[in-house]
């Protein structure tokens, strides 16, 4: 599964590529804004703190990045720290290690 989730992130595609709603669904993705905000900042040099829209040949707009998008990754990271040291803490007991 971990193979397939390569492409709910942006390596191989730019969310841009999927349309507003695809965009918006690929960057749920906690990975997704450290990598997305990596490549705007050293191809495009884009500031991260400012939003970026673009716009197709239709007229429709695309959110390519939001600044709270750092914010919903930083979140996660914060959420699996934590339930992950509660997990460590609660099973502790049954490793070898255990003095």
């Amino acid at each position: 599964t971990l193979t397939f989730g390569i492409f709910f992130t942006p390596v191989f595609f730019e969310p841009s590529m999927f349309g507003p709603n695809g965009a918006t669904l690929m960057m749920l993705n906690p990975l997704a804004p450290i990598l997305e905000g990596f490549r705007l900042t050293i191809t495009q040099s884009h500031n991260l703190l400012e939003p970026l829209s673009l716009v197709t040949n239709n007229g429709i707009i695309i959110p390519v990045w939001n600044p709270w998008y750092l914010g919903y990754s930083t979140l996660w990271s914060f959420f699996g720290f934590i339930s992950s040291a509660f997990f460590f803490h609660r099973m502790e007991f049954i490793f070898a290690e255990y003095a």
